[in-house]
């Protein structure tokens, strides 16, 4: 049966694959992207903000643990594995308005949650205003417009969880040489994040 936290994690999924989807080596960001990202500078400006970025994130974790003890009742060693993996998938604006800080955040990625959450962001900055005893003067930075990716050999999602079971197990029965120790816990964690910064970041301009 399909559930509708099932439902809405896995379009959360195929969306934020799409929005990060890029050939390998480009330097180009998704045009998707650049137009999310214009929707909080846009709403930005409405509220006078002297700074504006939103930041959309998606987080994949994956933990892989192997556990070897003793079984009592026939002295031989038993393997447990346990797999989990979990991800996430939203983002998060800050602006300065008034000359103080303001940040909201939501997991729902939409123009319309964007504008909305860009302008609680906004109202949060200037309730801080009240309370700000020197106002938040940033250096001057000129925009720029570029994708990078962390260079890896092998994705460690394409990994077949059996073959990252099988190494630990090898690695199990070797540290159990040399180690004088009954029972073995192990984990061989992966972890990927991928996020986007819009091109335009910094000060809205007044056009």
């Amino acid at each position: 049966m399909l559930t509708r936290r099932h439902f809405l994690a896995t379009s959360a999924a195929a969306l934020a694959a799409e929005l990060f989807a890029a050939p390998k080596g480009s330097k180009t960001p998704s045009t998707d992207l650049e137009k999310l990202g214009a929707v909080a500078l846009n709403e930005a400006k409405k509220y006078k903000a002297s700074y504006c970025d939103i930041r959309i994130v998606r987080l994949r974790d994956q933990r892989l643990g192997l556990r070897l003890s003793p079984d009592r009742g026939t002295g031989k060693t038993l393997a447990v594995p346990n797999v989990g993996e979990d991800s996430s998938f939203g983002f998060g604006v800050r602006v300065i308005v008034n000359g103080a800080w303001g940040f909201a955040s939501s997991p729902l990625v939409t123009r319309e949650e964007i504008a909305r959450v860009t302008g609680e962001a906004a109202l949060i900055a200037k309730a801080n205003a009240t309370i700000q005893p020197k106002p938040i003067i940033l250096a001057p930075v000129k925009a720029y417009r570029d994708r990078w990716e962390t260079p890896h050999e092998k994705d460690p999602f394409a990994v077949p969880v059996e073959e990252k079971l099988e190494l630990l197990r090898r690695s199990a029965e070797e540290i159990k040489k040399t180690r004088r120790s009954s029972a073995l816990r192990q984990h061989c964690p992966c972890g990927a994040k991928t996020s986007t910064l819009p091109p335009a970041k910094g000060r809205p301009s007044s056009s």
